[in-house]
């Protein structure tokens, strides 16, 4: 009975490194192909290791996210959100509401507008903003993208 045990634990092991591996390589593959997008191509790879470091790619070099902007950080916190409400949607795209709450704060003009085009451009379902700017509003009118304006208050 131990040895079937002992076995048994080892193919878990083995399937729960397996797993790990293969959604880890998702994130950082779909997570960096967001990133590339919402910033130009500025950054076109990111890494986050088995021990949560995360580093992102020019073409010249890897820099640690502590080392980025906090506008930089948070298009790389977005970046991994957005890949993992696309892992778990999975075929059923655009099914799950994505929520901002004051995101986008930390953007200049230029990342708030290239965040909403790519946003608005890859999310097929609802995006809610929530915000006490007008920020994003304008950001969507001169990219002619549609939404819905509700004022709470």
């Amino acid at each position: 009975d131990m040895d079937a045990l002992d076995i048994a634990m080892e193919n878990l092991s083995e399937l729960s490194r397996e797993v790990q591996n293969s959604i880890g390589a998702y994130i950082n593959r779909e997570a960096g192909r967001i990133l590339s997008g919402v910033t130009n191509g500025t950054y076109s790879r990111l890494d986050v290791t088995d021990t949560l470091d995360i580093h992102v790619n020019t073409r010249e070099k890897s820099i640690a996210l502590k080392n980025l902007s906090m506008g930089t950080m948070d298009q790389v916190y977005l970046a991994l959100r957005f890949a993992a409400v696309k892992m778990i949607e999975g075929d059923h795209e655009g099914c799950l509401p994505v929520l901002f709450d004051d995101s986008f704060t930390l953007y200049d003009d230029d990342r708030l507008k290239g965040a909403m085009s790519f946003i608005s451009d890859q999310h097929k379902g609802q995006l809610l903003i929530f915000t006490c700017q007008h920020r994003e509003q304008e950001a969507l009118d001169e990219l002619g993208r549609p939404y819905r304006l509700m004022e709470l208050g």
